[in-house]
């Protein structure tokens, strides 16, 4: 459970982000690894909006709020220990399970800091955001890293077989 200490830390961040500006917020994202499209989806702006507010360009006082609730997020996550929060956004909460922290953002924020925090395991947040998946088990497909050094898409062996 989130305490309420780690909720006024978060205000707190938010609020001092909030003052950095939008565009200082977005770069600094920009910066820690994000991805323009990951920041998009999360943020639910265009790929084009968040370019343009990294260049400081207008937007309404909402998305400056929005941005600094993430950047806010990536704090605490990094409090939490997470020293790599863009990958760890991308991650899947359990092998073979499609759900990542990403899914959880903005919609679940005690869900999601309770699992950088650890005080949430993976079969909880599975439970709660996909409840049918202990029947259905893990994905067949896998990313893997091709023979070219590009990533690539197949199925996944069955444990003990190897090519």
């Amino acid at each position: 459970m989130v305490t309420s200490e780690d909720a006024a830390t978060f205000h707190k961040l938010q609020m001092e982000r909030r003052r950095n500006g939008k565009a200082v917020a977005v770069k600094e994202l920009l910066d820690k690894g994000f991805a323009v499209r990951d920041l998009a989806k999360m943020l639910t702006a265009s790929v084009f909006e968040i370019r343009s507010w990294s260049r400081g360009d207008g937007g309404w006082l909402t998305d400056a709020m929005k941005v600094a609730h993430l950047l806010a997020t990536v704090d605490m996550l990094e409090r939490y220990g997470k020293d790599d929060p863009a990958g760890w956004f991308e991650t899947p909460v359990a092998e073979g399970f499609a759900v990542t922290p990403m899914d959880l953002y903005p919609e679940d924020m005690p869900l999601l800091l309770e699992l950088a925090s650890g005080q949430a395991t993976a079969e909880k947040v599975l439970d709660i955001r996909d409840p049918g998946w202990r029947r259905r088990g893990p994905s067949p497909w896998e990313v893997f890293e091709a023979s070219d050094g590009e990533l690539a898409v197949g199925l996944r062996e069955p444990a003990g077989e190897s090519m």
